[in-house]
């Protein structure tokens, strides 16, 4: 019988990518039972699957951002994204012709939708010197960019300043 000594170790790296793959699937999961179900269907949680699927979509971000954190550099590329508008709007053009699509002619959202601020403040990670890091305390994540770093700072409230005033 095999057992965790059979298995080969692998580096954080690997075990972020793992997750990463496994976050997209219960994306992708989750997006599903909303087609199957209806986006307000609720979870045995009293969730709506729409929730949940912002609640997985975020949870991507967030490996995607313990990624970026060990330097494997995930961004949101505007040309990348206006590619993939494109290429999708043509596709669901092609299947509106065929008369397998048919366009939504209401508003889905049953509630408003309330956009993430671009710039947040976080809490400084880096992995140059752990025990002698001298390093800033706090950070700016640009979440628009993979939770890239904008700049860090000393001080909680200077950060908090610049970042209201990036978002403005």
């Amino acid at each position: 019988m095999l057992t965790n000594k059979d298995m080969v170790p692998i580096s954080e790296l690997q075990h972020l990518m793992a997750k990463l793959a496994s976050e997209a699937s219960e994306l992708s999961h989750a997006v599903l039972k909303g087609i199957e179900f209806g986006i307000d269907h609720p979870y045995p949680d009293g969730k709506t699957i729409l929730q949940k699927i912002e609640e997985e979509y975020n949870d991507v971000l967030g490996v995607v951002k313990m990624l970026n954190e060990l330097g494997f550099l995930i961004n949101a590329r505007d040309d990348l994204i206006k590619a993939k508008v494109t290429k999708v709007t043509d596709y669901m053009g092609v299947a509106q012709a065929h008369g397998v699509l048919v366009a939504d002619t209401v508003n889905i959202a049953s509630e408003p939708i309330v956009s993430t601020p671009r710039y947040q403040v976080g809490q400084n990670t880096c992995n140059c010197h752990p025990d002698t890091c001298c390093c800033d305390d706090y950070a700016i994540y640009d979440t628009k960019n993979g939770y890239l770093k904008h700049s860090t700072h000393f001080s909680e409230t200077v950060a908090q300043e610049i970042t209201d005033a990036l978002n403005k």
